[in-house]
């Protein structure tokens, strides 16, 4: 009966997905928050999968589903976290070191407004914006390590589950609402309004280990999601996305190697489906092809970014002990100020180096050499599914300002929560 329950909110959680697309944003939001307060195990694969598809769903200017369902997750786990006893609390001193960063960034920022670099401070949303992830990897990886491993194994199943309707869904979306911009004269690329191409990619790519590494769907169910996830990656023309998603196929064989003659079909038919892909791309001038043959010189085969990257490190080396502090819309007027362009960083080292500085690098350092064990175990499927996917997250975002974003923050958290728990098990 109780399984039964669980389907029952799982099908609740699918129609407050597909409700926020087709009928109201706001009904299948209730729908959706529902289903994660009667199964908790749903917390993860929302958490994890919303922002896939939160480019197709606006509800107001500022506000997105993402924000609000990780907003009453972080007030859902705070609250078990209260009433919850007895409970392991962990991680204090890397609220503490961060925020005394956050400490720090403000005042740099409070200091620019002062001087004219920017003309916008506002010291509430300043605090609160950065202040949340950092709360939200904190709660999450507190919630997960006090759950049993079977916790863990059911949400990740959610995970795939979900993607198994989502993903066609965005697809079906994307055809009929996408339109096409052009790049530099050589290329056109499609987009969601909303949706920077290359952040979407590189999260779909970051799916595809849950895809694969999946227990529970049918290798007929994980070729229909690759395929709806390779064609919006081919659509959206992130050259990124291209040489995560090759290594990602260079990648997986290493891990998923088996004398298992059905594994090794679908990764035979993993290979089919990239390569006639490629090759009916290449012989159909494809634009990602364009984007990556006809560039001009070193900016535009990196989209400005190669200018961009020397005016950070220029930048940085002119204010290396605390940096400039974490704010956009600074970062932006200070590669303009090196570089000649109005944009962040598009590097996560570079992002944190001119936000935090030294000061910065050598705490995250002293947390890191802290806490380094609790990776020292085995490979275990749960533990190798989440690295890949940040894995790919890091990856992607030596090419993107990726440093507050929350899907990363939250795939991490699981990750050192799985680790955590395997390590104080190890030990017994």
């Amino acid at each position: 009966m109780k399984n039964q329950f669980k389907h029952l909110y799982f099908v609740l959680n699918i129609l407050g997905i597909f409700s926020s697309v087709y009928v109201n944003q706001y009904f299948g939001i209730m729908l959706i928050i529902l289903s994660m307060i009667a199964n908790k195990e749903l917390i993860i694969a929302n958490l994890v999968i919303t922002p896939f598809y939160e480019s197709i769903i606006i509800i107001a200017d500022g506000i997105s589903i993402t924000k609000v369902l990780y907003l009453f997750a972080m007030a859902l786990t705070f609250f078990n976290l209260i009433i919850v006893k007895p409970k392991k609390i962990i991680l204090l001193d890397f609220v503490f070191a961060f925020s005394v960063l956050i400490l720090f960034s403000t005042l740099n920022v409070r200091n620019a407004y002062y001087v004219g670099t920017i003309n916008e401070f506002n010291l509430l949303d300043l605090i609160l914006y950065y202040l949340s992830r950092l709360l939200l990897f904190f709660l999450l990886v507190n919630y997960l390590i006090n759950k049993p491993e079977k916790f863990f194994q059911n949400s990740t199943k959610y995970i795939s589950l979900i993607l198994l309707f989502v993903a066609p869904m965005v697809v079906i979306y994307f055809q009929t609402n996408s339109f096409e911009i052009n790049w530099y004269n050589k290329a056109t690329r499609k987009i969601l309004f909303g949706a920077d191409p290359n952040e979407l990619s590189v999260i779909i790519i970051s799916f595809f280990p849950f895809v694969v590494l999946s227990k529970k769907l049918k290798y007929v169910f994980k070729i229909l999601i690759i395929v709806s996830f390779t064609f919006l990656i081919f659509q959206l023309a992130s050259r990124t996305s291209l040489l995560l998603f090759i290594s990602l196929l260079i990648l997986f064989p290493f891990y998923y190697y088996s004398k298992n003659s059905n594994r090794l079909f679908f990764l035979f038919i993993i290979y089919l489906i990239f390569n006639y892909s490629l090759e009916f791309l290449i012989q159909q001038n494809f634009d990602i092809i364009n984007r990556i043959i006809f560039s001009d010189d070193l900016d535009s085969f990196t989209g400005n970014r190669f200018s961009l990257y020397l005016g950070s490190i220029n930048a940085f080396l002119d204010n290396p002990i605390f940096g400039y502090g974490a704010n956009n819309l600074l970062a932006s007027e200070i590669n303009f100020e090196y570089s000649g362009i109005r944009l962040v960083s598009h590097n996560i080292i570079l992002e944190f180096l001119m936000s935090f500085g030294l000061l910065g690098a050598v705490l995250v350092l002293i947390l890191y050499i802290k806490n380094k064990i609790y990776f020292k175990i085995p490979n275990t499927y749960l533990t190798n599914t989440y690295f890949f996917s940040l894995f790919i997250l890091l990856i992607g975002s030596f090419t993107l300002s990726w440093f507050w974003r929350e899907i990363l923050w939250v795939i991490f958290a699981i990750y050192f929560a799985l680790n955590y728990k395997k390590y104080k098990e190890a030990q017994k």
